[in-house]
């Protein structure tokens, strides 16, 4: 049996020695490993955003003008923007970037579920990898589709999008999450994410940067995507050789037997003689709450994926929403709205490396457990993880989870809201210092099992997340396309609501419901 302060990598003698053969070699730690994979992911999967908003919003124009039957002729090469600022054409453009956001979801939700069989069977990296060359898959695509004759690049041109969609941020974001909880302890978990979901946004910041300027210089949109598939390409060997295996061969097998004991007890687990599609679905299952040592039931896993569900079908759609109001209402070009969500990047990634970490570790004496701890055996030296608990209640990750939501939230309609440099550099920062949530909520899912199923329950809350990602282009676009020309803040106040009434779900965890390590005689 595994503590939950124990890290999975490097848990028997057999890993434990493979382990230290891998650090020798390499000097750095499997986390510190994972870095690249975060950045570069990050900044190839996100690299065409800004442009792809605008390609969107000019191919609709140019379709919707071009379906008139009156005497208006557009001018050949770029559309001038005054042309497109029409209610018809905003709608339809409303409609078809939500018909991509509602894409995404769908393809997270059957992704996160598909790849946490695969994780779970072959081990993390082959995930990742397969992970990857979707990646390059989608782009590759994306770039024939444009030099193909019509009758093919509308199909390659839909598969390729399938591809991308499955190599979004949200997928790939998973995966790392999963590989950090594998090699982090209990203590170190919440900062180990922070500083992971940290140097992710950091290539969201360089993708948001470098994809509008160089799309405004080159003239050229497919060359980002040029760019995003070299960066998919170049970590397909750096994983296959550098990155250690975190969830080894031992501990998959144990995995496998214990669910099949459960199975056989009738806990909801996943099932071997599901069909494929079912098992992609099994995860949710451990939405039911389970039964804790003394009978109870364990919610702590419904209340963050209810949280996670009503605030991600408020906040998934956000960033799009803002960027079809400041193009469409400020006309701001894909060099501004990149610099806005650079800044805003700039500040999460201060906030996740920098601030977070030290915070946490600043507050936890406030926040220590009103419980006794069991006290290690005398032939225990006195860290040993199976023999002490954590000292920090969960309250911690909650109230930061909760503050940082409603300050990222409100900045939010403040950004929608202002038409000054000022107004918008503001509330980017404020916006970005709002992304501590993410990596608290994980740790607080993390917290509620036992490390050799942490990967089981972090997929369930990634493919509750891409539910609320499949509702929030229907629920907020919906509301967005029927206001964006008389009314196009309701959206943003509606979503600070929605916000609030999530944040406050996050209350009714409680510190009885972590997982502890049953007593061994």
């Amino acid at each position: 049996m595994h503590s939950e302060d124990t890290p999975l990598l490097g848990d028997s003698p057999e890993n434990r020695r493979s382990s230290r053969s891998r650090l020798g070699q390499f000097g750095f730690s499997p986390a510190t490993l994972l870095i690249p994979v975060a950045l570069t992911t990050r900044l190839a999967g996100q690299l065409p955003a800004t442009t792809s908003v605008d390609i969107i919003r000019r191919a609709i124009c140019r379709l919707w003008y071009a379906s008139q039957s009156g005497p208006t002729t557009l001018p050949g090469g770029s559309i001038p923007p005054e042309l497109c600022r029409v209610p018809q054409v905003e709608r339809y453009f409303t409609i078809a970037v939500t018909a991509l956001s509602v894409l995404d979801g769908i393809t997270a939700l059957v992704g996160c579920g598909a790849f946490s069989y695969l994780a779970a069977r072959y081990g993390r990296k082959p995930a990742l990898l397969t992970e990857i060359a979707a990646g390059v898959l989608g782009t590759s695509l994306f770039i024939g589709s444009q030099s193909t004759p019509d009758w093919l690049a509308g199909w390659l041109l839909l598969i390729g999008l399938v591809f991308m969609s499955f190599s979004q941020p949200l997928v790939f974001m998973y995966l790392l999450n999963m590989y950090v909880v594998d090699v982090s302890t209990t203590e170190d978990r919440t900062a180990s994410l922070s500083t992971t979901t940290g140097w992710a946004t950091l290539g969201s910041c360089i993708s948001f940067a470098l994809g509008g300027f160089v799309t405004t210089k080159t003239g050229n949109p497919l060359f980002v995507y040029y760019l995003s598939t070299a960066c998919f390409v170049a970590m397909l060997p750096y994983v296959s050789f550098f990155l250690p295996e975190s969830f080894p061969k031992t501990k998959r097998d144990e995995l496998r037997r214990l669910e099949l004991e459960q199975c056989d007890d009738g806990s909801p687990t996943t099932s071997h003689g599901s069909f494929p599609l079912l098992v992609v679905f099994q995860p949710l299952k451990l939405l039911i709450p389970s039964r804790k040592p003394d009978g109870t039931r364990n919610w702590r896993l419904f209340w963050c994926a209810l949280h996670i569900l009503v605030g991600m079908t408020a906040f998934t759609y956000a960033t799009t929403a803002w960027l079809i109001v400041v193009t469409t209402k400020y006309d701001l070009t894909p060099a501004q709205t990149g610099l806005f969500l650079t800044i805003v990047t700039i500040s999460s990634v201060i906030t996740l490396t920098v601030i977070a970490p030290p915070l946490i570790r600043f507050l936890r004496p406030f926040y220590k457990r009103q419980i006794a701890l069991r006290s290690p055996p005398e032939d225990h030296p006195r860290d040993d993880a199976d023999a002490l608990g954590s000292e920090t209640s969960d309250r911690l990750d909650v109230h930061v989870a909760v503050a940082s939501w409603v300050i990222m939230a409100t900045f939010l309609v403040f950004a929608a809201a202002s038409t000054t440099d000022l107004g918008l550099i503001i509330s980017a920062i404020c916006i970005g210092a709002g992304i501590v949530h993410s990596p608290t909520v994980r740790s607080l899912v993390a917290g509620s099992v036992e490390p050799l199923k942490q990967g089981r329950k972090a997929v369930v809350l990634a493919m509750v997340a891409s539910i609320g990602g499949c509702l929030s282009p229907v629920v907020m676009g919906s509301i967005l396309t029927a206001t964006i020309s008389t009314m196009p803040l309701l959206t943003f106040y509606v979503h600070l609501v929605v916000i609030v009434v999530a944040s406050s779900i996050l209350f009714l965890v409680k510190d009885s419901d972590r997982y502890q390590k049953p007593h061994e005689e």
